[in-house]
C-alpha cells in the first residue's frame, strides 16, 4: 500500500520552512522526492529521514525508532494534511 505523497506546500508547513526552501531542499536531493513531469512529491518516511538526519538530540526517539515519523503523522492530522482535528483540555 502507498503512503500519501507530500506536497512542497505539506512539506514546509510540517517543517515550518518557506515552500520555497521546501522546493530547494528536494532539488538539492537533502530531502528525497518523487518526480514526475514538472511534479515533485514526497514519501512521508523520506520527510521522516530528513529530520533525523538533522535532530540536534538524537535520543528524541521512541524504543522502535518511529516517533519523528509517529509525530509527523499526529501534525498531519492538526495541520489539515489528512484526518481530523479534535482539540482536548
Amino acid at each position: 500500500m502507498l503512503n500519501k505523497l507530500l506536497k512542497g506546500t505539506d512539506v514546509a508547513q510540517i517543517l515550518g520552512i518557506s515552500r520555497a526552501l521546501a522546493y530547494r531542499l528536494m532539488a538539492q536531493g537533502q530531502i528525497n522526492s518523487v518526480r514526475f513531469g514538472r511534479t515533485v512529491r514526497v514519501r512521508l518516511e523520506d520527510l521522516d529521514l530528513f529530520i533525523r538526519r538533522n535532530m540536534t538530540n538524537p535520543m528524541v526517539q521512541s524504543e522502535n525508532g518511529n516517533a519523528v515519523i509517529s509525530n509527523l503523522r499526529l501534525l498531519g492530522k492538526d495541520s489539515g494534511l489528512g484526518g481530523s482535528h479534535e482539540q482536548t483540555r
